[in-house]
């Protein structure tokens, strides 16, 4: 496994039936990003992984939901040039999206693996927890110190090309 998350927009809720239309948004080596937790806040909920066969799921959410969300925590982040500048990247990624991918979906299997003490279904419960809780993700942000900034922003990230595209 390459050891990333990965974030795409998509245009239903994936069941595992039949394929769905993804366009890639994000990917982050070795860790899961907050802003991937964030942009996945808005009605999470499990799914079937797109990428990996079955058991393994992942986490699919609202867009606009998870857009708004996305604002409040920008708007928490501490304030700099930089925060400021990592804030557009973002929104300028996001605000070129096709409006009929209404999903964001959370590919995280390959991240879980990665701590073989924590069995996979129960890694992802946390993830679908964290994501869930858009109030303490945004109150988190104000804890973002300058080393994190790329992390708590996805700086850097965004692309429609994907090591699973």
């Amino acid at each position: 496994m390459a050891n990333r998350s990965y974030l795409y927009a998509v245009d239903r809720i994936p069941d595992g039936t039949a394929p769905v239309r993804a366009v890639g948004v994000s990917e982050w080596p070795w860790d899961l990003p907050t802003v991937h937790l964030v942009l996945v806040s808005g009605h999470p909920r499990v799914c079937p992984s797109t990428i990996w066969d079955p058991p393994v799921t992942a986490i699919v959410a609202e867009r606009t939901a998870s857009r708004a969300n996305l604002e409040r925590y920008l708007a928490a982040l501490p304030v700099s040039l930089e925060t400021a500048d990592a804030a557009d990247e973002a929104r300028g990624f996001l605000d070129r999206l096709d409006v009929a991918l209404p999903y964001l979906l959370l590919e995280h299997a390959e991240i879980d693996d990665l701590d073989e003490a924590v069995p996979l279904p129960d890694a992802a419960a946390g993830w679908l927890a964290a994501a869930g809780d858009a109030d303490a993700l945004v109150r988190s942000a104000g804890r973002v110190r300058p080393d994190g900034l790329a992390a708590a922003t996805g700086r850097g990230s965004w692309s429609t090309q994907l090591y699973f595209g």
